[in-house]
């Protein structure tokens, strides 16, 4: 697939069940006076709870449980403790630390004959492999795990060991035994009721079905994971399952479902810091803005991509970034800079034995040379890839190669060959962008949405359903104290309203009031720059000229600055430049004067948003930013800040952040006479958008709209 990432490696956690309900019961038991043996126990099942929601806790815990484990020499604990430890390296991203606690974990399963426990560490010690790249050590782990837990009938070890296999021929292109492996965990999983499995498994379905060209059936097996990752709150498979919604929406150019889904994924994956997830959200995000030909939003996002995945090792996400990249750079009509990140990227594939990936690289580079026309080179890297997307009947590979090669023989005078080539690309046109597809995935989003509402509903009944049973069950006296309650609660309903009415009314009476308020400081403030600077200005070039009779020099420079004062005091009651030059200038100009006239470091990254709002629009916006500069100016106490607008397809995102000293939100509303951020927060809600503010990470504060387009 063009541009497909494949969300294996977040999966790791289908074989490790969650129990973060327990942690505060678990936390509590630490408190009690517990042996060292029963303590680092605790702290191991502790570590086991805490992978999807806080995996350095989860490290923190195994390494304490080690330590008491190695102070009172318990080969058992110190198993386990080797165990969760690697887990909770591999759920940080630390692979290379994974693999080598894993081969400390095995020594250990060996000497007490542990089999059980030895087939999860050869699982383990595969996925960490795996997201390295290094796929023959990964498939060789996978199969002893399978031989392991086959001789043990350890149905869990069967499992890990298929969903692992699964993986290594997904990669290889093989999608028949891909999805037989697949299967075989899914059913596993179902009667287990094992929650966690079953979620991962639709994923792994979907994806097989995207691959074929079965389009819907993939969309409605990730629907169904990520119904049951929102039943079991795993942040992970939320983040997953979103992802690949996401993309699918992407290739049928829905891209503002798309967005949905990724911004969702990203929302998900930032609350476990997820940096691996982030990057797959933030390469989306880039793909999306660069087929809306937004390509310096674009190339930034790629770059934080990459950044992410050149830390963490993760070969297979960069080859995804650089083939991003090489397509963006095309983009631009910069071939030199195309053709290298594509063979970058190829070069990685080729290495990882990652099969789709190498043809959809071929199908590019040999694009890139028709582009230059080198004609024979270009259908020699066509050729391969044409061969290995037969080899692995992907779809999309197919229908993009024979497109390329009709155009490549086209190109080349052979129109019998390019008509051919273009026959067999129609026929694959149609499976992939069948506008049936839109309708289909319709249906199936608002049976997922109905779904859930009806879950609720539903949970609603029984609560209904279940006081109707306890009221028929009793006694007079008790419907007596139930009236009683109905009454008492019916009144207090009714006071809560009454409550509810007035603080609402006291809210807008005081909120009328600071406004007239700061409407009568701001006339204060026009007449006293009035008053003291233009009156007194021009009084005194009255008195002078009145003692001369002429025009002096002194005369004329002050009636230049007169005049200046003036335009300052007009500019700041309506910005001139919003009709004159546009929003984006306007902007600008607030954060230039703001430059020179303090020592605060303004940096920006500003898309032209002109013409984008209404004029109305246009006044909030500015005015939103004008007032939020000025709090980082007056109160904020920062060195350096940043002005960043992106242009989305349906909204502008704006964010005004800074490394001042930050401010407690509730209290500053509370407070805030001046009316600045509550203000702030109307303009931006009669538009539709939202303001948002939240602290800045190490210090500072983040301000950030969110402001529909007009239609």
């Amino acid at each position: 697939m063009k541009y497909r990432i494949l969300l294996l490696v977040l999966f790791f956690f289908v074989t490790f069940p969650a129990h973060s309900d327990n942690i505060d019961s678990l936390k509590n038991l630490l408190k009690t006076p517990v042996s060292d043996v029963n303590r680092a126990s605790v702290l191991n099942q502790l570590a086991e709870a805490s992978y999807y929601n806080n995996a350095a806790a989860a490290r923190d815990y195994a390494q304490e449980a080690l330590g008491l484990a190695n102070k009172i020499n318990d080969n058992n604990g110190q198993l386990e403790s080797h165990f969760q430890l690697a887990t909770a390296y591999y759920f940080l991203s630390l692979y290379k630390n994974a693999i080598q606690t894993a081969q400390h974990c095995l020594a250990l399963c060996a000497h007490l004959g542990n089999t059980k426990r030895e087939a999860d560490v050869y699982y383990v010690k595969g996925r960490a492999h795996f997201a390295i790249g290094e796929i023959k050590e990964a498939e060789a782990c996978y199969e002893i795990c399978k031989n392991i837990s086959e001789k043990a009938h350890y149905r869990e070890g069967i499992g890990k060991a298929a969903k692992g296999i699964g993986d290594i021929f997904d990669t290889k292109g093989d999608f028949t035994k891909a999805l037989e492996n697949y299967d075989l965990h899914l059913k596993i999983s179902l009667e287990d009721n094992y929650k966690i499995g079953q979620m991962v498994s639709y994923n792994d379905h979907g994806r097989i079905c995207e691959y074929t060209g079965k389009t819907d059936e993939g969309l409605k097996n990730y629907l169904q994971s990520l119904k049951i990752a929102e039943e079991i709150g795993n942040f992970y498979g939320v983040g997953a399952a979103s992802n690949n919604i996401s993309i699918l929406y992407s290739v049928q150019k829905d891209y503002k479902k798309a967005l949905e889904y990724t911004f969702k994924s990203l929302e998900n994956n930032q609350k476990i810091n997820n940096l691996k997830g982030m990057a797959y959200n933030y390469h989306d995000i880039a793909h999306v803005m660069k087929n809306n030909n937004s390509l310096d939003t674009a190339l930034i996002y790629y770059q934080k991509a990459l950044d992410i995945r050149t830390t963490l090792g993760d070969k297979r996400g960069l080859s995804f970034t650089y083939f991003g990249m090489g397509d963006l750079y095309k983009k631009k009509k910069d071939w030199l800079k195309a053709r290298q990140y594509h063979e970058k990227s190829l070069a990685i594939r080729e290495g990882l034995g990652y099969k789709m990936g190498i043809s959809a690289s071929c199908t590019a580079l040999g694009t890139l040379l028709m582009e230059s026309g080198d004609y024979p080179t270009a259908l020699l890297y066509l050729k391969k890839a044409l061969q290995i997307a037969q080899e692995v009947k992907g779809t999309e590979e197919l229908y993009l190669t024979y497109k390329s090669l009709a155009l490549c023989h086209e190109k080349m005078g052979d129109f019998r060959n390019a008509f051919s080539f273009q026959t067999l690309a129609l026929s694959y046109q149609d499976s992939l962008f069948n506008t049936d597809h839109n309708k289909q995935f319709a249906q199936m989003q608002t049976q997922y949405e109905t779904e859930k509402k009806e879950k609720q509903i539903l949970k609603q009944d029984n609560d209904i359903l279940a006081l109707e049973q306890s009221k028929s069950r009793m006694t007079s006296q008790r419907n007596f104290v139930l009236g009683g309650l109905l009454a008492s609660g019916i009144l207090g309903f009714f006071g809560f309203q009454f409550y509810k009415m007035k603080k609402d009314r006291n809210d807008k009476m005081a909120f009328a009031e600071a406004l007239i308020y700061a409407q009568e400081e701001e006339r204060k403030r026009i007449a006293r720059d009035l008053h003291d600077g233009v009156g007194q200005s021009l009084l005194l070039i009255r008195k002078q000229m009145e003692t001369t009779h002429e025009t002096t020099l002194d005369n004329q420079r002050m009636i230049t600055e007169t005049l200046e004062e003036v335009r300052s005091i007009s500019r700041d009651l309506h910005p001139f430049q919003l009709e004159k030059l546009g929003l984006t200038a306007a902007i600008n100009e607030v954060i230039h004067k703001i430059e020179h006239s303090t020592e605060l470091f303004i940096t920006k990254e500003m898309d032209n948003i002109d013409g984008m709002l209404s004029d109305k629009a246009q006044i909030h916006v500015f005015r939103t930013i004008q007032e939020a500069l000025n709090n980082v100016m007056k109160h904020s106490e920062a060195t350096a800040a940043k002005v960043s607008i992106k242009s989305l397809p349906n909204e502008i995102i704006i964010t005004v952040q800074d490394n001042g000293k930050g401010f407690d939100l509730e209290w500053a509303v509370v407070k805030s006479k001046s009316l600045g951020l509550r203000t702030m927060n109307e303009r931006i809600a009669s538009l539709g958008g939202k303001l948002k503010i939240t602290p800045n990470q190490p210090k500072g504060t983040i301000i950030e709209l969110n402001i529909p387009k007009k239609t």
